[in-house]
């Protein structure tokens, strides 16, 4: 495994049907946040599908603050794994109704913010909410998922 990027995806909810294709877009979103930060292999991201309740219980395990939340990472001590992900199918199902877009287009979102994150802390640098931000919208973008909605000038 001398310069391969893994990425590993496991499902331990029973609330919400992983839609087809939905694996290959996280896939995609890990690299491509990858790659956004010139970061190349070794390395192994882990993906988990979860519940509301199981982000609630990281959340209060490792934040003090037991809230739910669309997604979360936890870092990995040393070697290739950079950490896990864990994305609540259930948040993120609420939150592509709320938002009025697609559970892929969600999905996608939550596992960009939190692989920028993730490599972020593996790198050990410190971009501000804002760069991170801009760097989401880059990487969406490239994906054919951009955040920005679009905008008409009027000539008046």
């Amino acid at each position: 495994m001398s310069d391969k990027i893994k990425i590993v995806i496991s499902d331990e909810q029973k609330s919400v049907k992983v839609p087809k294709g939905i694996r290959m877009i996280v896939r995609r979103s890990c690299l491509a946040a990858l790659q956004m930060e010139n970061v190349g292999g070794p390395c192994i991201i882990n993906v988990t599908f979860t519940d509301n309740a199981k982000i609630r219980e990281l959340k209060q395990r490792y934040t003090g603050r037991g809230v739910e939340a669309g997604a979360m990472w936890l870092p990995e001590s040393g070697g290739e794994v950079f950490g896990t992900i864990y994305i609540s199918m259930e948040k993120a199902q609420e939150l592509s109704e709320f938002y009025d877009c697609s559970l892929q287009k969600e999905i996608c979102y939550l596992t960009v913010h939190e692989a920028l994150h993730m490599i972020e802390n593996k790198k050990q640098s410190k971009n501000s909410e804002l760069r991170i931000q801009e760097k989401k919208e880059t990487v969406m973008y490239q994906l054919g998922l951009p955040l920005s909605a679009g905008y008409a000038l009027s000539n008046t």
